[in-house]
């Protein structure tokens, strides 16, 4: 696998997940659904949610994209 396709399935792994993984993971409170919630921003603008997530759950969406990398090798 070359960098470029690790970097693509990354993102793969990011956009293919639920709320319920999130918050399996203590990236975002369960029950913390609905607008204007961490699940709509997620939803809405990735990239901006991921940046100015806590660095604790960074750590937690991290470990839950590399497992789920690793679940689909």
């Amino acid at each position: 696998m070359t960098s470029s396709d690790r970097f693509r399935d990354t993102f793969s792994a990011l956009h293919n997940l639920a709320l319920w993984d999130l918050e399996d993971a203590g990236v975002i409170k369960p029950g913390a659904g609905g607008g204007g919630s961490s699940w709509t921003r997620f939803n809405n603008d990735l990239t901006t949610f991921v940046l100015k997530l806590p660095a604790d759950r960074l750590g937690k969406l991290f470990a839950l994209v590399e497992r789920k990398l690793a679940e689909a090798a």
